[in-house]
């Protein structure tokens, strides 16, 4: 990467050969529309990796520094609750600050395979979302920030990768934005037929497909092309408005699961600060997940002891277990 400056007096000199056109209503015309770019606020202004030393306050940092460059040690559980479970492992491996974010969010009402409706209304809004978000998501992708969502059998998957500085901030746009943005009636229409042209285009050569064959018994279970293609015809506004009210559920009723994976140049408390604003927008309970009392010592780890007897979590994340997965890896 490299960054150069614009003296004044070179913009000045660009100018003057406008003042220099022997026409001067065009001359005039350029002179009030002549302005530089407007400034790109997701360009990263700090590609520094983070230091060792941001990770020496607590057993628990200590312990992610530790493993990061120990192949056979994966992401680990970072958060638990009835709701969530959120996974973070530190990689600086190719010296990119970079950060890689999965998100998944599941609700119940969603994955049931007998409501065609909900399956295409899950899909519309995924489309109509992205083609409202294009044009803001243009500078982000120019700052390589990148951004996809995808319809899940039991929900939605959130990705957002890019520049570590800048892509908590992007995270929470996204959010904010596909939680509250306007369904125009006209952009959805669009939508929904381009939806029911994908399903008809389904089946490229005959019905033994083997891509057909996969998604039906794979996927999406007793759902066929068939029935999509019925919902999607009765599809309307109000049914992608129910699944996003099943999304963003303000009852706090624990049916919606969240789930994480953090991965690159971040640290444990960006991705503590960024679970919480989740748990607010979608309010999930966090439980234990959000731990105050987490200081990276004695609460972390006889939290994740009792986890282990449940069997519910992964091997306590001290030296012996360390060396005990790599032997075993071997």
């Amino acid at each position: 990467y490299s960054m150069e400056a614009v003296p004044p007096c070179l913009i000045e000199k660009w100018k003057s050969y406008l003042d220099e056109s022997h026409d001067k209503t065009l001359s005039s015309a350029w002179r009030d529309h002549f302005h530089l770019p407007a400034v790109n606020r997701y360009v990263p202004t700090d590609l520094q990796l983070m230091p060792d030393g941001v990770f020496q306050q607590s057993m628990r940092d200590r312990h992610f520094l530790a493993i990061e460059k120990i192949e056979q040690c994966g992401p680990e559980l970072l958060i638990y609750s009835e709701c969530m479970k959120v996974y973070y492992k530190l990689d600086r491996s190719f010296s990119l600050p970079k950060t890689y974010i999965t998100m998944v969010f599941e609700h119940p009402c969603i994955y049931d395979e007998t409501n065609a409706t909900i399956w295409v209304a899950l899909q519309a809004l995924i489309d109509t979302f992205e083609q409202h978000f294009a044009s803001r998501s243009y500078a982000p992708e120019l700052s390589g920030l990148h951004f996809g969502l995808t319809r899940l059998q039991r929900g939605l998957r959130l990705r957002v990768n890019g520049y570590s500085q800048k892509v908590m901030a992007y995270v929470r746009e996204i959010v904010d934005e596909f939680s509250t943005f306007v369904l125009d009636a006209a952009l959805f229409e669009s939508q929904r037929k381009l939806l029911i042209r994908r399903l008809k285009n389904w089946i490229v050569d005959c019905e033994d497909h083997i891509p057909y064959l996969a998604a039906r018994t794979v996927m999406f279970g007793t759902l066929t092309r068939e029935q999509a293609m019925a919902a999607a015809e009765k599809l309307s506004v109000d049914d992608v408005r129910k699944v996003r009210t099943f999304l963003f559920n303000p009852r706090g009723d624990d049916e919606m699961k969240f789930y994480a994976l953090f991965t690159g140049n971040l640290p444990p408390n960006a991705v503590h600060e960024c679970v919480q604003y989740i748990g607010d927008k979608f309010h999930l309970r966090r439980g234990n997940g959000n731990t105050s009392d987490d200081d990276g010592s004695v609460a972390f780890y006889n939290k994740h002891k009792s986890l282990m007897a449940e069997q519910k979590f992964l091997p306590l994340p001290d030296q012996q277990s360390i060396e005990y997965r790599y032997t075993f890896s071997k």
